[in-house]
């Protein structure tokens, strides 16, 4: 466990290294708990970034914006609360077992250019759209857009101060775009590949582009393409903290405001705590 003015300074460097990423070039946001593991009625600390491979700058919590902030146990949800511009919120775990921190936001607007749309597609893997927008006569046409963000973190709530103990499990928290970490028994036995579900809407979605990123070694980018059953794997066997994202876009024939909808969805985990 981070102790809290260890905790304060950490959140500092991030705001003064990462003062300035810009909207369209931090496509991953996700939830950084201050510990993956946590007792039972101790105060956890979390924080929400974006930015790039685990490497970002804080989000200031931004009330009007959230839809859901909430740690969801196996019988109960607790709020995740905390003041309007503050870097950090607060929740005090009330059962033990593994439990799934769950951020989900209201509609952002994010028009760009048409040049910056189209790196940003590219850059993210989107090259269907990048098509559609070239058959439809749209290359030269501004990317209005508006997102979502829809991020989870698992930790493991303990009875005591004991942080021995088994991973946390995950579940479906009714995220529009979740990743879900399967259980080992659910794949071929091969427990140096860790295996990801994507669903959209409830429905496993194939040929998403999903990434995974090692805080110790944020270079290593590793991409998969899920398949027919909305599921990709990883080798996530390194310690620390791991960032798993992807991005779904669709088109938005039935509104005036935007002609693109996305929903940018991360996972976070520990594998050492």
């Amino acid at each position: 466990m981070l102790q809290r003015p260890l905790y304060r300074i950490l959140l500092a460097l991030l705001f003064l290294l990462s003062p300035g990423v810009p909207a369209a070039a931090a496509h991953e946001f996700w939830i950084l708990p201050e510990s993956f593991r946590v007792s039972v009625g101790e105060l956890l600390r979390v924080s929400t970034l974006h930015g790039e491979r685990l490497a970002g700058a804080v989000v200031p919590r931004n009330n009007d914006m959230v839809a859901r902030f909430e740690l969801i146990s196996a019988n109960s949800s607790q709020p995740v609360r905390g003041p309007h511009g503050g870097p950090v919120g607060f929740v005090r775990p009330s059962e033990s077992g593994s439990a799934v921190l769950v951020y989900e936001s209201r509609e952002f607007s994010n028009p760009l250019s048409a040049e910056s749309f189209e790196n940003y597609l590219r850059t993210e893997g989107l090259d269907w759209v990048i098509a559609q927008r070239e058959q439809a006569g749209e290359t030269a046409v501004p990317g209005r857009e508006v997102y979502i963000r829809c991020s989870k973190a698992l930790v493991r709530v303990l009875n005591g101060t004991d942080r021995s103990g088994p991973a946390p499990t995950d579940r479906t928290v009714g995220l529009p775009l979740e990743i879900r970490r399967c259980d080992p028994t659910e794949g071929d036995g091969d427990i140096s590949e860790t295996e990801f579900e994507v669903r959209f809407k409830d429905r496993p979605i194939p040929g998403l582009r999903v990434v995974a990123a090692h805080q110790g070694s944020p270079d290593d980018l590793r991409a998969a393409t899920t398949d027919d059953n909305g599921r990709a794997s990883f080798d996530c066997t390194a310690p620390g903290v791991w960032l798993i994202t992807t991005i779904h876009i669709e088109r938005t024939p039935d509104r005036t405001d935007t002609d693109w909808k996305s929903y940018w969805g991360s996972l976070t985990f520990s594998t050492s705590e």
